[in-house]
């Protein structure tokens, strides 16, 4: 979590989504990813606790399983003009991102939904799915609660949708780790801004040089097409092809991505009946 967050509406003193736009204007409600960064480190949770549940500044747009984008989606009283680029097109979410995202009154007392489109992803059923890294929505392979990377999904059933992602803070591994897009934007929630920290500039003269000592590890691929690694920050998984097992200084095994693998190590020469040996630069 890059940026620092600030609570201006608790959970127990909420508000609906469309005042909670308005209590944000001129900065940026917190994003699903950020709201989830906090609640899987428990010190955080607790520390920002009175927050949930909250809205975060992930709005997104969806059909009912199987039906195609048309001009609009409606849901809930309010109206969302589909980009042409994805009329015709179902099973897919489209994410907007706050703060370029706004409500409007419209003909006959529609509210309409006003945002550019930054993501379209694939629209799952409920359950367990690996995320998008930048939204952390679930919308990747199919997991379960026992993979730390996963997250539960939670849509509604048959209808379409319009509204923001709301994140739950309970102790139950479904709620902190669930991400819904089935709420309706009227109930009452938190509110939670994301607030760049502070920047102070350094000076040349505060700058020195260093060069990084080179650390040899060890690697090997991953068994199988996919390998559970039990690292100190629980259960991850590496697949093959994507990824590499790296043995750390200490011992600890932890699983890599290839391509930052290969931007970060240089393989060394190998010697017989020795094991494969990489140093980091």
């Amino acid at each position: 979590m890059n940026n620092e967050i600030e609570i201006i509406r608790t959970n127990s003193n909420g508000v609906g989504f469309e005042e909670a736009l308005q209590l944000a204007e001129g900065k940026t409600l917190a994003s699903n990813a950020t709201m989830d960064a906090i609640l899987q480190n428990d010190e955080l949770r607790r520390k920002y606790a009175d927050a949930f549940s909250c809205w975060t500044g992930t709005i997104v747009v969806y059909t009912a399983s199987g039906q195609p984008f048309k001009k609009y989606v409606k849901a809930f009283g309010m109206v969302f003009d589909i980009p042409e680029e994805y009329q015709g097109k179902s099973d897919l979410v489209l994410v907007l991102k706050h703060p370029d995202v706004r409500i409007e009154l419209g003909t006959y007392d529609m509210k309409v939904l006003k945002g550019k489109v930054v993501k379209a992803l694939p629209m799952k059923e409920d359950g367990w799915y690996l995320v998008d890294e930048e939204t952390g929505i679930p919308c990747g392979a199919p997991s379960s609660s026992s993979d730390i990377n996963a997250r539960r999904l939670y849509r509604r059933d048959g209808e379409d949708y319009i509204g923001p992602l709301v994140r739950w803070g309970d102790d139950f591994v479904d709620d902190r780790r669930g991400v819904n897009a089935n709420g309706r934007p009227g109930g009452w929630r938190g509110v939670v801004l994301e607030v760049a920290p502070a920047i102070t500039s350094a000076k040349a003269k505060d700058w020195k040089q260093a060069r990084k000592k080179p650390i040899v590890v060890e690697y090997r691929e991953v068994v199988g097409e996919k390998e559970e690694i039990h690292t100190r920050e629980g259960v991850l998984f590496g697949y093959a092809g994507k990824d590499v097992i790296i043995k750390g200084v200490q011992g600890e095994l932890y699983p890599c991505k290839k391509e930052i693998f290969d931007k970060t190590y240089e393989l060394l020469p190998e010697k017989k009946s020795a094991k494969s040996k990489a140093v980091k630069n």
